[in-house]
């Protein structure tokens, strides 16, 4: 492992220096010059010999130590002569003090720039720099770099792919890894879609279909066409690589006005624009933000953050017209100063995330996008014939529809997967439960089983003594899963049922008899001397017998 200091002193200006700190780039002068007795200078250390994933510690001067990152990516050289690399924090420092400490050439206290700590003094490096400022050592530093690297190759997978399905057991972190490889490719919250697949999840749950709604003059009921979850984020990953159109500060005021409706006392009465009909805005036992109308029956209408959104930046109402409309207005009136609009990014990346993707049925699902997701055919050039199947309701051009110029109004209904769309599906091929996937549709997918030693970073919220003794019994148990008649890899027992300990106060025995046996037995069940399996993979998580030397020190 190559670590290196890196120091913003008071030569970079403190606008630049907060400006990194929130783009996550570091910068160094190519002219800088050499240090001590090293005959590189720091200049070409930094623009010639840092390799990715190389580790560097930030301090500004010697007043802060800021925190541990690792390189990614390319140098880059501006007119002026300023190098720029951009980076992923591994770790923050808990304390901001100055370091007072012994100088070494690569501590905060000495006047360097760029300078690689070497190996013989990394251990010194431990004792006063990462367990006084960051609370770890060398191995911690290590593991985290490990999982880093990790996620950087999950996120050129992903990228050079578009669509990525993680498979594994349950309880290996799939879609705990789906979520950072999203985060790793830049998303904001914005950027990120998620949806569970399901047996009845179908076509018009997720790119278009008809909903029922009611009209607001005579109360009757009709049915209107409406975009389905992955189209309208498609459409707004569209709107943002065309740069269509603004982006508002959103987030800011949705949250603003669920804590709103919460210190209220759960209740914010409102009224429909046309009828005024009046109704009560609330969060659910599930924490959703619904609309209850004053009629007696305490229907619970759910008004999604999507729903709010779309309508703010794009006057397009998804679903819930009457009560959409409503709240909007309210927000708008109350947070108006907190929409500030902000330049959407033409660079940016959308990732939408499908939860157990082989629990619904794929062709039904996803109907003509079966073509469309192909990496081979994102975009408007090869698929700019492409129409939803209630194209012939559309009666006014949608997002696509105006990127292809279609001015013939019976020629609506336009739909492709943008360019900066990303898919990632997650599923457990062996659950015996759900149909295997069409070939078809594997075609169009990169692979990568999860295994249970790849998401560990999980546990982090234990007590270190029960994560490190969890992971031993997972490490056993797994080993031992391998071994036996008719298991592999693919049933192994993944970090998320170790989180469950504290449901049971750190007891790895109720853990074993309310979770893990069961699943163990379901995996062996048609297998002979199911009994005598099941004892020696109690044994192996007990410890029971097992030479395990870390156990013995």
């Amino acid at each position: 492992m190559r670590i290196w200091k890196l120091s913003h002193g008071k030569d970079i200006r403190d606008d630049w220096y907060n400006d990194a700190l929130n783009k996550n780039f570091v910068m160094v002068h190519e002219d800088t010059l050499s240090k001590g007795q090293n005959t590189i200078s720091q200049g070409d250390n930094f623009t010639k010999y840092v390799n990715e994933g190389d580790v560097f510690y930030l301090c500004r001067g010697n007043s802060s130590i800021v925190l541990i990152g690792c390189f990614k990516g390319e140098c880059n050289i501006d007119k002026d002569g300023w190098a720029y690399r951009k980076y992923d924090i591994l770790f923050k420092a808990k304390n901001n003090k100055g370091y007072s400490g012994n100088s070494h050439w690569w501590t905060p206290n000495n006047n360097s720039t760029f300078i690689e700590i070497n190996q013989k003094d990394q251990p010194v490096f431990e004792t006063e720099i990462l367990k006084p400022f960051f609370g770890v050592d060398l191995l911690d530093l290590e593991n985290k770099l490990s999982v880093s690297r990790k996620m950087e190759q999950y996120k050129k997978l992903l990228e050079s792919n578009h669509n990525l399905i993680l498979t594994g057991a349950p309880g290996t972190g799939k879609t705990y890894l789906a979520k950072g490889i999203a985060k790793a490719m830049g998303c904001s919250d914005e950027e990120i879609g998620f949806v569970q697949f399901h047996p009845s999840y179908d076509y018009t749950d997720f790119v278009e279909g008809l909903r029922p709604i009611q009209d607001d003059n005579t109360g009757a009921i009709g049915f209107e066409r409406k975009d389905g979850v992955f189209k309208a984020f498609c459409e707004r990953a569209l709107r943002c690589l065309t740069g269509n159109q603004q982006i508002s500060n959103f987030d800011n005021v949705y949250n603003a006005f669920v804590n709103d409706i919460i210190e209220n006392g759960n209740d914010i009465e409102l009224e429909t624009p046309i009828q005024k009909r009046k109704f009560n805005v609330k969060i659910n036992n599930n924490g959703k933000l619904v609309a209850i109308p004053q009629t007696g029956t305490g229907t619970e209408i759910t008004i999604t953050k999507e729903m709010l959104q779309i309508y703010i930046e794009s006057d397009k109402i998804t679903d819930w017209k009457s009560y959409v409309t409503s709240i909007v207005p309210y927000m708008k009136l109350k947070y108006g100063e907190m929409l500030s609009e902000k330049t959407p990014n033409k660079d940016a990346k959308f990732v939408f995330i499908i939860d157990e993707i082989n629990r619904g049925e794929i062709s039904k699902i996803f109907g003509e996008l079966f073509y469309a997701i192909d990496p081979g055919y994102r975009g408007s050039e090869k698929c700019s014939n492409l129409r939803t199947q209630y194209a012939n309701l559309q009666r006014i051009p949608n997002e696509f529809d105006s990127f292809l110029n279609i001015k013939d109004s019976d020629n609506y209904g336009h739909f492709f997967v943008p360019e900066n769309v990303y898919i990632i599906g997650t599923m457990n091929d062996i659950d015996r439960s759900v149909e295997s996937m069409d070939f078809a549709f594997r075609r169009r997918f990169a692979f990568k089983e999860i295994k249970a030693e790849e998401n560990i970073g999980m546990l982090d919220n234990l007590d270190s003594s029960i994560k490190e003794d969890a992971i031993k019994r997972m490490s056993r148990l797994n080993k031992a899963i391998e071994e036996t008649e008719g298991l592999s890899s693919a049933y192994h027992i993944g970090a998320s049922y170790f989180l469950k300990l504290k449901n049971y106060n750190n007891d790895f025995g109720q853990l074993w008899d309310y979770h893990i046996e069961g699943l163990l037995r379901e995996y062996l069940r048609g297998y002979p001397n199911i009994e005598d399996s099941l004892n020696k993979l109690k044994s192996a998580y007990d410890n029971e017998n097992q030479n395990d030397s870390s156990d013995n020190n």
